[in-house]
C-alpha cells in the first residue's frame, strides 16, 4: 500500500512540475496588452485582463507598452 502511495505521489509531483512552464507565455510572444488602456490613462503601469503587467514607454503621444519582467526575465 505504501509503495502505491509513493508512486501516485511521484506521478502527481511530476505532472505539476511539467505543466508549470506551459502556463506562462514566452516573453517573445508578448506583443502588448490584450486590450489597450483608455486614451486618458495616465499611469505608468497597466495590468491587462490576463493579469500581465506592462510599463509605459515612449515619448509624447507615441506610447509603447512593454511587458514588465523580473531579474530572471520572467513576466511579472
Amino acid at each position: 500500500m505504501m509503495q502505491v502511495f509513493r508512486v501516485v505521489s511521484a506521478a502527481f509531483v511530476a505532472a505539476v512540475f511539467s505543466a508549470a512552464p506551459m502556463i506562462a507565455q514566452p516573453l517573445a510572444q508578448i506583443a502588448g496588452p490584450r486590450e489597450q488602456p483608455p486614451a486618458d490613462y495616465s499611469a505608468n503601469q497597466y495590468v491587462d485582463s490576463a493579469g500581465c503587467v506592462f510599463m509605459r514607454a515612449g515619448v509624447g503621444a507615441a506610447v509603447t507598452w512593454v511587458p514588465r519582467v523580473n531579474r530572471e526575465r520572467r513576466l511579472v
